[in-house]
């Protein structure tokens, strides 16, 4: 199960974005359990210290503090949070601020709901492959388990 947060100073972005990744969901079966809101960075990193958040989707220009001032701190002390920048601008120097910051992507409004589909299917993937990562490194260090992920089988 997947838990996201949407997170933009605008309150009708949020809404409309919940719902377009509620009905993604629906189409898709992504297993997203919860979708969050933060009208705020700093709402946003508050709800991070209580939640396990697995997609974080930030607008990249809030009052008092960026989306890739959040990005930042976010990588630094969740690694494993995909994050991606929502933008209304289509400048080089924030795209690239943003790939330096370690985003998974970065969206222009209004973001189209393939888009939002892409990005979600792209992260869901990251997410799986770093557990299956993370369980074979553990394979390897001596610990047995479960596979968290289901490994095709050879034909």
């Amino acid at each position: 199960m997947l838990t996201v947060m949407v997170v933009d100073d605008d309150p009708l972005l949020c809404t409309a974005m919940r719902r377009k990744i509620e009905m993604i969901d629906r189409e898709n079966q992504l297993g997203i359990q919860e979708t969050l809101i933060a009208h705020s960075a700093q709402e946003a990193w508050g709800i991070l210290q209580e939640k396990s958040v697995d997609i974080l989707i930030s607008d990249i220009r809030m009052p008092y503090q960026t989306g890739l001032e959040l990005a930042d701190k976010v990588n630094e002390a969740f690694p494993e949070i995909q994050v991606v920048i929502l933008s209304g601008h289509d400048d080089y120097e924030y795209m690239r601020s943003a790939l330096r910051s370690g985003v998974v992507d970065y969206l222009l409004k209004p973001v189209k709901l393939v888009q939002i589909q892409e990005v979600l299917l792209k992260c869901q993937e990251n997410l799986r492959r770093r557990k299956a990562e993370n369980w074979l490194n553990g394979l390897l260090a001596g610990k047995t388990g479960k596979p968290p992920v289901e490994f095709p089988h050879p034909v």
